[in-house]
C-alpha cells in the first residue's frame, strides 16, 4: 500500500482547520504525511498543529500570499508520497477518507473523486446559505443573533467525526455533478467533460501523474479554475476520472466573503470565476475550455456543454470550419 501525502493549502481559517485536523488524527489508515500550507495567513497556526503532533504525521509550512494553486504546488513538492490527496482547511475526512483513497488508486492515470458533504459547525448569523439557517434552528437554544461554535476539537477526539457532526450535516446538499453521474455513471462514461467534475476539495491522483502535467497553473487570482485547468490537463494527458461514494469529507460551510451577506458574497465569489474561466479559455482556445467559459457565464449546463462537444465532434468538421468556430468562441471570450 502507497505512501500518501495529504496537502492542505490555508488562509486564517484556524477554527474549521482545527476540526480538519481532528478528522485526519482518527483515520483507519495510517500511512499518511498531512502537509499544511500557510498562504500568508494572519493567524499563527503553530499552536493547533502543534496540538496534532502526536496523534498524526502534520508538517505546516508558510508561503507569503501566492495563492491557492502555489500553495498546493509547495505542499506536493515538500511531500514524499507516491499518491497525492488535495484537501481544503475546512473539510472534515470521514475516517475511511484516506483509505477510500488508496483503495482506489489502483491506475497511475486515474483521478479519484471523492463525496463532498456539507455540515455547520460554526453560525454566524447573516453569512451563511439558507440551508445553514434550519440546521442552526432546530440547534441552538438561544438567539440565532449570536455566533456560536456547534462543533469542537475536543468533540470529533471524543465521540469521531460522523458522531460529532451527525446532527449538523445538511441534508439538502447536493454533491458536484451529482445530475451527470445520474445520467454517466461514476466513471462518467459518455460524459466529454468529465474533467470539469475534479474540485481539490476532495481528490487524488498519483504523483507521477501530477508532475507529469506540471502541477497547478499558479496564475489565477482570486476563487475558481486552478483545479479545473489542472483536470483539463490530466485529461488531455490521458487520465481517467472516477468517483469514490467512500472518501467522504465534510465541508463546514462558513462565511465566503467579506461583505457580511452571504448572497452579495456569492456574486463576488462567481464574478471571480469568470474572470478565471475567461481566461483558461483564452489559455487554451479549444472548445472544451470555451464551453467551460459558457458554463461559468449560465450560459448552458454541463449536459448542454457536453452535447455541444459530442455534436461538433459527431458532425466531423473539417479543420477549417472548426478553425472558423473557435474563432468566434475567441471573439466573444
Amino acid at each position: 500500500m502507497p505512501h500518501v501525502t495529504v496537502v492542505i493549502p490555508t488562509r486564517d481559517k484556524e477554527f474549521y482547520l482545527g476540526l480538519t485536523l481532528a478528522g485526519f488524527s482518527q483515520q483507519s489508515y495510517d500511512d499518511f504525511e498531512l502537509i499544511v500550507v500557510d498562504d500568508g495567513g494572519a493567524a499563527d497556526l503553530r499552536p493547533a498543529i502543534d496540538f496534532f503532533r502526536g496523534r498524526v504525521d502534520v508538517r505546516l509550512i508558510s508561503q507569503t500570499n501566492a495563492g491557492r494553486g502555489a500553495a498546493r504546488n509547495t505542499g506536493a513538492h515538500c511531500g514524499s508520497g507516491g499518491l497525492l490527496i488535495f484537501c481544503d482547511d475546512d473539510r472534515v475526512p470521514a475516517p475511511d477518507f484516506v483509505a477510500a483513497h488508496v483503495q482506489a488508486a489502483s491506475k497511475s492515470e486515474q483521478i479519484s473523486i471523492g463525496q463532498k458533504k456539507q455540515a455547520l459547525t460554526r453560525w454566524v448569523p447573516d453569512s451563511l446559505p439558507a440551508a445553514a439557517h434550519l440546521v442552526a434552528a432546530a440547534s441552538l437554544r438561544g438567539s440565532l443573533q449570536q455566533e456560536a461554535d456547534l462543533v469542537s476539537v475536543e468533540d470529533i477526539l471524543k465521540l469521531g467525526v460522523v458522531e460529532a457532526l451527525r446532527q449538523f450535516v445538511l441534508p439538502s446538499h447536493r454533491d458536484n455533478f451529482d445530475m451527470v453521474r445520474r445520467s454517466h455513471g461514476d466513471s462518467f462514461s459518455g460524459f466529454r467533460l468529465p474533467w470539469l467534475a475534479m474540485t481539490t476539495a476532495n481528490v487524488s491522483m498519483s504523483r507521477a501523474a501530477f508532475e507529469n502535467v506540471g502541477g497547478f497553473e499558479a496564475s489565477y487570482a482570486g476563487w475558481g479554475a486552478e483545479d479545473t485547468d489542472l483536470g483539463y490537463r490530466l485529461w488531455r494527458e490521458g487520465s481517467s476520472f472516477i468517483y469514490i461514494a467512500d472518501a467522504i469529507n465534510y465541508h463546514q460551510v462558513h462565511p465566503i466573503g467579506t461583505t457580511g451577506d452571504y448572497d452579495l458574497d456569492l456574486i463576488l465569489r462567481q464574478q471571480e470565476l469568470q474572470r478565471n474561466a475567461t481566461q483558461m479559455a483564452r489559455k487554451y482556445e479549444t472548445l472544451e475550455a470555451f464551453v467551460f467559459q459558457g458554463m461559468c457565464e449560465s450560459r448552458y449546463s454541463p449536459a448542454e456543454a457536453s452535447a455541444i462537444v459530442q455534436d461538433l465532434d459527431d458532425r466531423r468538421l473539417s479543420d477549417r470550419v472548426m478553425r472558423e468556430i473557435l474563432s468566434l468562441y475567441r471573439k466573444a471570450a
